[in-house]
């Protein structure tokens, strides 16, 4: 069988808007002619199973040379696959080449890769490679968050709550002041992360209806609810805290209590998610 990157094996099928190729397996001398003689007419399938299949032999000269012309066609994954490629030095002899790594990212995060956009994002949020440029990183993360990435949803709560706790100062620029931290904006995309079934965000969505966060008020119902649906998606936290919970007879039983006055209409798993918020 025929290997192909461990990166694109991992990619959503219709993660960009080209056709989705049917793998074929190039292992004969014959089948690589004909792919050559498809992609040479302009057959983008073939283009990228030659890029497959020279990747498979380690010849990434000729891998690139075929995912190129695929990647020109704009086609997003193959794009991030360059970018892997240069960043793994395998297109360079004296190594990795990070400066073509970078543009190849950025042009699959601009074709809409939601991958590839939380990766800039990564790395403009922690400085990685580039100047650390938080409003940017935030911007590429709403990219992907828009798109139903988890992470990324996650990771623009975390930053709008970490700069809502901040000394504010004037922004300097409209992209400051488009990622201004607040904690509604920051509640935003917790809520929208914990609908995305992201345990961590249910977890600490828990929390703040614990005690009350900004626009979220102190909900014992909604909290116990959030608390229950982060522990049965795997989250430790909230796993580790129930068992506690059911440790102590006295708190077991008020929880008990609040979980029976729930009615199918409150057990609605819902919280605030209103877009407005992220225009004040």
């Amino acid at each position: 069988m025929m290997a192909i990157p461990a990166v694109l094996a991992t990619l959503p099928a219709q993660a960009d808007n080209t056709d989705t190729c049917t793998l074929e397996y190039a292992l004969s001398t014959e089948q690589e002619h004909n792919l050559l003689t498809d992609a040479s007419q302009g057959d983008t399938c073939a283009a990228e199973n030659l890029g497959n299949y020279y990747y498979s032999r380690q010849d990434y000269r000729k891998a690139f040379q075929w995912y190129e012309k695929v990647a020109s066609r704009g086609n997003s994954r193959i794009a991030f696959i360059i970018s892997a490629m240069y960043r793994n030095g395998l297109l360079d002899t004296s190594g990795r080449d990070d400066q073509q790594a970078h543009l190849w990212l950025v042009r699959a995060a601009e074709q809409g890769l939601d991958l590839a956009q939380v990766e800039l994002a990564d790395q403009y949020a922690n400085g990685t490679g580039v100047e650390s440029n938080v409003p940017q990183g935030m911007y590429w993360y709403e990219q992907a968050a828009n798109q139903g990435h988890a992470q990324a949803q996650y990771a623009l709560s975390a930053l709008y709550l970490a700069d809502s706790e901040q000394v504010q100062s004037s922004a300097d620029n409209d992209m400051e002041r488009r990622y201004a931290g607040t904690q509604a904006k920051a509640n935003y995309w917790l809520c929208r992360a914990a609908l995305s079934n992201l345990p961590q965000a249910q977890y600490e969505l828990s929390q703040a209806y614990d005690t009350g966060r900004g626009d979220l008020p102190m909900n014992q119902q909604k909290e116990s609810l959030w608390l229950h649906k982060a522990a049965a998606n795997g989250s430790q936290k909230a796993q580790a805290e129930l068992t506690w919970l059911s440790q102590r007879s006295a708190l077991t039983k008020a929880k008990e209590y609040v979980d029976n006055l729930l009615t199918p209409s409150e057990t609605a798993v819902d919280c605030p998610h209103d877009a407005a918020v992220l225009d004040l």
